[in-house]
């Protein structure tokens, strides 16, 4: 954990308000302890053979290929882990369970007949071979341990073999991604339009629909054609078009609406070729591979062909999207709170603070989130979290939402929305370098380039959020107290490498997207 600099203030958009979907989520949420830290959620309604399937090997995949695990016991119906983690054939499914508390996850279903078999050949990786019955189709892979070396080969054949090993961090380039977005309902189908709050009014927690007339702000209702136009940049780059909803509490401070997507990363071989991809979203040339839901694909482009070079964490899935030429997108998790959200509510600017000094504790009723005010700075993040907690008040603010203190993927959320055709459609937000005021350096500082977008997201004070590395400092440290003292869903609580250093930490934890969990 970085120590904290005296320039450091509240992130800008430490506060976030999380309103009540009032809606019936599609997914069972289930918990593994032991290696899984983090709760899953399955998505139920699967109508196909090849999506159970597909839910198996997310699963599986992800857990022959963590680095020094192994086989410690197995049988044609099962097979079970060093990681404590189990899966099991009963009953026409597959489970995953973990026996040191018992807990387990049905990860697929309608299996006619699943077996697993292990194939041992000295100086040569070990095998997993599975064949598995779903409805008419009969599917037999072959899975191999990924050993103890992070290293990732191009086919499960050359597993085998021990040819073509590829490097996870030299399989191609990544320094040209394009972000690409889907918007989702609730139960995870894709829709042409975001969710907002003229969906539901419940979702505007309380405040008012605003938007800029050309010089100021003005009430508006949820009805007003323009009051928010998410418009994607197509044929140009920075169209700067783009209209995010903007809502404010009876204490005028601001707040965007950010509606529930799906994401993937599309990679290309230089900046031109993704600049293409971002002007024409058919644009293929130099095309190098995904970041999706099943993990880092690489793309042959001598014949199209694909293949899986790293796979994620299964906590990086929250659910799959349901509509099927969209199903390799990754539903984001900031948009689970305990239950499926329609959307968030994003504080527009850099919280300030009226009436008090930099490093004053103050209060949540002092806190403020409007343009050209101070940014509230040399701060803990203890303090941070406590006062973002308490800011939601309908018997003041009005405002009848969860707020909360960002974290990493709420962070995340806002920059890759930013970064999408929806937002500057991979321009760099201009820095905001107004001597710590809020909203300083003009539209091209926001992530829409015009007044509707969030601000103050580069320059300004130091973005803090609530998650930190769990080492034994992180444990001791009373800068952090009252979010190390708060619920799983509040903050994200990141392994420790071995050995604990930043280069280690991060190799642990890069794949691990952590979603919210009850």
């Amino acid at each position: 954990m970085k120590k904290l600099k005296n320039s450091r203030g509240i992130t800008m958009i430490s506060l976030i308000v999380y309103i009540a979907s009032l809606l019936i989520a599609l997914a069972i949420l289930a918990t593994v302890s032991a290696y899984f830290t983090n709760n899953f959620r399955q998505m139920r309604g699967y109508s196909t053979d090849v999506a159970e399937f597909d839910n198996f090997n997310v699963f599986f995949l992800e857990e022959v290929k963590r680095m020094g695990n192994a086989v410690e016991h197995w049988s044609v119906s099962r097979v079970e882990f060093a990681t404590g983690n189990v899966f099991e054939f009963r009953d026409n499914a597959i489970y995953l369970v973990n026996e040191s508390d018992n807990r387990e996850i049905r990860i697929a279903e309608g299996i006619n007949q699943a077996t697993f078999n292990l194939r041992r050949e000295e100086s040569r990786p070990v095998v997993i071979e599975v064949r598995m019955t779903i409805g008419r189709e009969q599917r037999d892979v072959n899975y191999v341990m990924a050993g103890t070396t992070r290293s990732v080969i191009s086919r499960e054949e050359d597993y085998i073999t021990g040819d073509a090993i590829i490097p996870v961090d030299q399989a191609f380039s990544r320094a040209n991604g394009v972000v690409e977005i889907v918007w989702l309902n609730l139960d995870n189908t894709v829709r042409e339009e975001p969710l907002s709050p003229n969906t539901n009014p419940n979702w505007l927690a309380g405040m008012t629909p605003v938007m800029h007339n050309g010089t100021v702000w003005v009430d508006t209702s949820i009805n007003d054609p323009n009051w928010y136009n998410y418009e994607a940049q197509v044929g140009a780059m920075d169209g700067r078009t783009s209209r995010w909803a903007n809502a404010s509490d009876n204490d005028d401070n601001m707040f965007v609406w950010i509606p529930r997507y799906a994401y993937r990363i599309v990679y290309f071989d230089t900046l031109a070729n993704a600049n293409a991809r971002r002007v024409n979203p058919n644009h293929t040339g130099g095309l190098l591979g995904f970041s999706t839901r099943q993990g880092m694909i690489a793309v042959n482009p001598q014949n199209n062909s694909r293949r899986l070079i790293e796979g994620t964490v299964p906590i990086n899935v929250v659910g799959y999207v349901q509509t099927t030429e969209f199903n390799d997108y990754i539903p984001h998790p900031a948009f689970t709170f305990g239950e499926q959200m329609p959307g968030m509510w994003v504080g527009k600017y850099t919280t300030g603070f009226v009436g008090a000094a930099p490093g004053n504790t103050g209060l949540p009723n002092r806190v403020v989130i409007q343009e050209g005010i101070t940014m509230w700075r040399i701060i803990t993040a203890s303090n941070m979290f406590s006062v973002s907690r308490g800011f939601a008040d309908p018997n003041t603010n009005g405002i009848t939402g969860t707020s909360i203190m960002m974290r990493n993927t709420d962070w995340g959320v806002v920059a890759y929305l930013a970064h999408s055709r929806f937002g500057r459609n991979g321009e760099q937000v201009a820095l905001n370098d107004g001597n710590f005021l809020t909203g300083a350096g003009g539209n091209l500082a926001s992530t829409t380039g015009n007044e509707t977008g969030i601000f103050d997201m580069r320059g300004g004070a130091w973005e803090i959020v609530a998650a930190y590395v769990n080492t034994v400092q992180a444990q001791m440290s009373d800068q952090i107290t009252n979010i190390r003292n708060a619920g799983a869903r509040y903050k994200h609580v990141y392994v420790v490498g071995d050995p604990d250093n930043t280069a280690n930490n991060y190799l642990t934890n890069r794949n691990v997207v952590r979603k919210c969990s009850v």
